[in-house]
Protein backbone atom coordinates (compact mmCIF):
# COMPACT_ATOMS: atom_id res chain seq x y z
CA UNK A 1 0.00 0.00 0.00
CA UNK A 2 2.85 2.39 0.85
CA UNK A 3 4.56 1.59 -2.46
CA UNK A 4 1.36 2.34 -4.34
CA UNK A 5 1.05 5.73 -2.60
CA UNK A 6 4.68 6.57 -3.38
CA UNK A 7 4.22 5.52 -7.00
CA UNK A 8 1.11 7.69 -7.27
CA UNK A 9 2.90 10.65 -5.68
CA UNK A 10 5.88 10.21 -8.00
CA UNK A 11 3.56 10.18 -11.01
CA UNK A 12 1.79 13.33 -9.73
CA UNK A 13 5.03 15.28 -9.19
CA UNK A 14 6.51 14.21 -12.55
CA UNK A 15 3.33 15.39 -14.28
CA UNK A 16 3.51 18.70 -12.38
CA UNK A 17 7.15 19.15 -13.46
CA UNK A 18 6.27 18.53 -17.11
CA UNK A 19 3.65 21.27 -16.82
CA UNK A 20 5.94 23.64 -14.91
CA UNK A 21 9.63 22.64 -14.82
CA UNK A 22 10.45 25.51 -12.44
CA UNK A 23 7.77 24.58 -9.86
CA UNK A 24 9.84 24.39 -6.66
CA UNK A 25 7.13 22.49 -4.79
CA UNK A 26 7.05 19.82 -7.50
CA UNK A 27 10.86 19.66 -7.56
CA UNK A 28 11.02 19.21 -3.80
CA UNK A 29 8.05 16.86 -3.74
CA UNK A 30 9.59 14.56 -6.32
CA UNK A 31 12.91 14.65 -4.47
CA UNK A 32 11.12 13.60 -1.26
CA UNK A 33 9.32 10.74 -2.97
CA UNK A 34 12.50 9.52 -4.66
CA UNK A 35 14.31 9.72 -1.33
CA UNK A 36 11.55 7.69 0.35
CA UNK A 37 11.88 5.13 -2.44
CA UNK A 38 15.64 5.10 -1.78
CA UNK A 39 16.38 6.37 -5.29
CA UNK A 40 19.01 8.75 -3.96
CA UNK A 41 20.95 9.21 -7.20
CA UNK A 42 17.88 10.58 -9.00
CA UNK A 43 16.80 12.63 -5.96
CA UNK A 44 20.15 14.40 -5.57
CA UNK A 45 20.02 16.73 -8.61
CA UNK A 46 16.46 17.71 -7.70
CA UNK A 47 17.28 18.53 -4.10
CA UNK A 48 20.43 20.34 -5.21
CA UNK A 49 18.23 22.42 -7.51
CA UNK A 50 15.87 23.22 -4.62
CA UNK A 51 18.77 24.29 -2.38
CA UNK A 52 20.22 26.42 -5.19
CA UNK A 53 16.88 28.15 -5.66
CA UNK A 54 16.31 28.81 -1.93
CA UNK A 55 19.14 27.99 0.43
CA UNK A 56 17.23 29.54 3.35
CA UNK A 57 14.74 26.67 3.51
CA UNK A 58 15.77 24.24 6.26
CA UNK A 59 13.67 21.43 4.73
CA UNK A 60 15.79 21.42 1.59
CA UNK A 61 19.04 21.10 3.54
CA UNK A 62 17.54 18.34 5.72
CA UNK A 63 16.43 16.33 2.69
CA UNK A 64 19.80 16.95 1.03
CA UNK A 65 21.47 15.52 4.13
CA UNK A 66 19.32 12.40 3.96
CA UNK A 67 19.98 11.93 0.23
CA UNK A 68 23.74 12.43 0.61
CA UNK A 69 23.79 9.98 3.51
CA UNK A 70 21.93 7.46 1.35
CA UNK A 71 24.65 7.87 -1.27
CA UNK A 72 27.37 7.21 1.31
CA UNK A 73 28.62 10.79 1.28
CA UNK A 74 28.67 10.96 5.06
CA UNK A 75 30.59 14.16 5.68
CA UNK A 76 28.52 16.06 3.10
CA UNK A 77 25.42 14.64 4.76
CA UNK A 78 26.54 15.94 8.14
CA UNK A 79 27.22 19.41 6.73
CA UNK A 80 23.77 19.55 5.11
CA UNK A 81 22.08 18.52 8.37
CA UNK A 82 24.09 21.12 10.27
CA UNK A 83 23.07 23.75 7.68
CA UNK A 84 19.44 22.82 8.22
CA UNK A 85 19.79 23.17 11.99
CA UNK A 86 21.57 26.52 11.58
CA UNK A 87 18.48 27.80 9.73
CA UNK A 88 15.93 26.25 12.09
CA UNK A 89 17.42 25.06 15.40
CA UNK A 90 14.11 23.62 16.66
CA UNK A 91 13.79 20.86 14.06
CA UNK A 92 13.37 17.63 15.98
CA UNK A 93 13.60 15.42 12.89
CA UNK A 94 16.86 16.98 11.72
CA UNK A 95 18.38 16.87 15.19
CA UNK A 96 17.47 13.18 15.41
CA UNK A 97 19.07 12.52 12.02
CA UNK A 98 22.26 14.34 13.04
CA UNK A 99 22.29 12.58 16.43
CA UNK A 100 21.92 9.20 14.70
CA UNK A 101 24.79 10.13 12.39
CA UNK A 102 26.97 11.02 15.40
CA UNK A 103 25.97 7.88 17.33
CA UNK A 104 26.87 5.65 14.38
CA UNK A 105 30.34 7.19 14.44
CA UNK A 106 30.82 6.77 18.18
CA UNK A 107 30.33 10.47 18.99
CA UNK A 108 27.94 9.61 21.80
CA UNK A 109 28.13 12.83 23.81
CA UNK A 110 27.34 14.93 20.74
CA UNK A 111 24.53 12.54 19.83
CA UNK A 112 22.97 12.79 23.29
CA UNK A 113 23.15 16.61 23.14
CA UNK A 114 21.21 16.60 19.87
CA UNK A 115 18.67 14.07 21.20
CA UNK A 116 18.13 16.34 24.22
CA UNK A 117 17.53 19.36 21.97
CA UNK A 118 15.20 17.28 19.78
CA UNK A 119 13.22 16.21 22.86
CA UNK A 120 12.98 19.82 23.99
CA UNK A 121 11.62 20.82 20.56
CA UNK A 122 9.20 17.90 20.33
CA UNK A 123 8.69 16.31 23.76
CA UNK A 124 6.20 13.66 22.65
CA UNK A 125 8.38 12.00 19.98
CA UNK A 126 9.19 8.50 21.31
CA UNK A 127 11.99 7.78 18.84
CA UNK A 128 14.05 10.61 20.32
CA UNK A 129 13.92 9.01 23.77
CA UNK A 130 14.49 5.53 22.37
CA UNK A 131 17.57 6.61 20.41
CA UNK A 132 18.90 8.62 23.36
CA UNK A 133 18.39 5.61 25.64
CA UNK A 134 20.50 3.43 23.34
CA UNK A 135 23.24 6.10 23.23
CA UNK A 136 23.24 6.42 27.02
CA UNK A 137 23.47 2.64 27.30
CA UNK A 138 26.45 2.64 24.93
CA UNK A 139 28.01 5.44 27.01
CA UNK A 140 27.56 3.35 30.15
CA UNK A 141 24.88 5.44 31.87
CA UNK A 142 22.50 2.53 32.35
CA UNK A 143 20.19 4.20 34.87
CA UNK A 144 19.58 7.19 32.58
CA UNK A 145 19.07 4.75 29.72
CA UNK A 146 16.42 2.88 31.72
CA UNK A 147 14.68 6.16 32.61
CA UNK A 148 14.53 7.30 28.97
CA UNK A 149 13.59 3.81 27.80
CA UNK A 150 10.60 3.89 30.13
CA UNK A 151 9.60 7.33 28.84
CA UNK A 152 9.89 6.07 25.28
CA UNK A 153 7.76 3.03 25.99
CA UNK A 154 5.17 5.15 27.80
CA UNK A 155 4.82 7.23 24.61
CA UNK A 156 4.70 4.18 22.32
CA UNK A 157 3.88 1.01 24.26
CA UNK A 158 3.45 -1.12 21.12
CA UNK A 159 6.98 -0.80 19.75
CA UNK A 160 8.86 -4.07 20.22
CA UNK A 161 12.26 -2.49 19.55
CA UNK A 162 11.74 0.00 22.39
CA UNK A 163 10.59 -2.83 24.63
CA UNK A 164 13.63 -4.99 23.80
CA UNK A 165 16.04 -2.09 24.32
CA UNK A 166 14.52 -1.35 27.71
CA UNK A 167 14.76 -4.99 28.77
CA UNK A 168 18.41 -4.98 27.75
CA UNK A 169 19.06 -1.83 29.80
CA UNK A 170 17.23 -3.32 32.79
CA UNK A 171 19.40 -6.41 32.47
CA UNK A 172 22.54 -4.24 32.53
CA UNK A 173 21.17 -2.41 35.56
CA UNK A 174 20.74 -5.79 37.31
CA UNK A 175 17.07 -4.98 37.71
CA UNK A 176 15.80 -7.46 35.15
CA UNK A 177 13.85 -10.14 37.02
CA UNK A 178 11.43 -7.91 38.95
CA UNK A 179 11.22 -5.08 36.40
CA UNK A 180 11.12 -7.31 33.32
CA UNK A 181 8.21 -9.25 34.69
CA UNK A 182 6.27 -6.08 35.51
CA UNK A 183 7.15 -4.55 32.15
CA UNK A 184 6.24 -7.69 30.22
CA UNK A 185 2.92 -7.82 32.05
CA UNK A 186 2.28 -4.14 31.28
CA UNK A 187 3.20 -4.70 27.62
CA UNK A 188 1.08 -7.81 27.30
CA UNK A 189 -1.86 -6.08 28.96
CA UNK A 190 -1.55 -3.09 26.61
CA UNK A 191 -1.49 -5.38 23.58
CA UNK A 192 -4.55 -7.28 24.77
CA UNK A 193 -6.47 -4.04 25.43
CA UNK A 194 -5.46 -2.66 22.02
Amino acid sequence: QRDARLESAEHHFRRALRAGPEDIDAIYGLAMVLCDRRNFSEALPLIEQAVARDDSDARYHFRRGIVLGGLGRDEDSRKALEASIAIDPLQSLTRNALANYLRERGELVGAIEHYALAAKAEPLEPFTYGNAAVSLQELGDIHASVRLGRMCLALNPFNRVFFSNLLLALNYAHDLPRSALALAHQQYGALVRH
